[in-house]
C-alpha cells in the first residue's frame, strides 16, 4: 500500500509540474515572468438602421441598434456565446437583444481555447434615446452563472 501511495504521488507531483511548465509565460509591466490570465475579448462596432431586410421594421420612435462583434476565447477551456447575456445601455438604459432574422446574427455555438468568431447582436432601442446620447452605447456582458474576464474594445466605454 506504501509503494501504491508512493508511486501515487511521484506521478501527481510530476503531472503538477509537467502542467506549470507548459503554461504560458508572459512579461508584467515589471519584466516578471506571469501565466498570463485567460481573456475574452470582444471588439465592437455599431450601426442603427430603421428596418433589417423588407419586412422587419422597427415600431415607431425606434431603430434597431446592429453591433458587430468579434468574440475570442483567449485561455478559457470553453466560452459559450449566448447572446442574451449581453446587453446595449443607451443613458440608462438598458437593452437586451432583438431576435431578428439575419444570416449574420450570433449563433450560440462554444469557442473553444482560441476560437472565435464575428457575428451582430440586435437590440431595438429608442430613437430619441440615441439621439439624446449622440448615439453612444455601451455594450456589456451578464452571465448566467459562470463568470470571465472580459475584454471589450470598440465604440463607447465598456464594462
Amino acid at each position: 500500500m506504501r509503494m501504491f501511495l508512493a508511486v501515487l504521488s511521484l506521478v501527481v507531483l510530476t503531472v503538477a509540474m509537467v502542467a506549470a511548465c507548459a503554461a504560458p509565460v508572459a512579461k508584467s509591466p515589471s519584466g516578471e515572468a506571469t501565466t498570463p490570465q485567460p481573456t475574452i475579448y470582444v471588439s465592437h462596432t455599431a450601426r442603427v438602421v430603421s428596418h433589417v431586410g423588407e419586412w422587419q421594421k422597427a415600431p415607431p420612435g425606434k431603430a434597431y441598434l446592429l453591433v458587430s462583434v468579434r468574440i475570442l476565447n483567449y485561455g478559457y477551456e470553453g466560452f459559450d456565446t449566448y447572446s442574451s447575456q449581453f446587453a446595449a445601455i443607451v443613458g440608462n438604459i438598458k437593452y437586451s437583444p432583438t431576435y431578428l432574422l439575419m444570416d449574420n446574427q450570433l449563433e450560440t455555438v462554444e469557442l473553444l481555447n482560441g476560437g472565435e468568431t464575428t457575428d451582430v447582436i440586435a437590440f431595438e432601442v429608442s430613437v430619441a434615446e440615441l439621439e439624446k446620447h449622440n448615439y453612444g452605447y455601451r455594450l456589456i456582458y451578464e452571465p448566467f452563472l459562470l463568470e470571465y474576464n472580459v475584454v471589450f474594445q470598440g465604440t463607447g466605454s465598456n464594462s
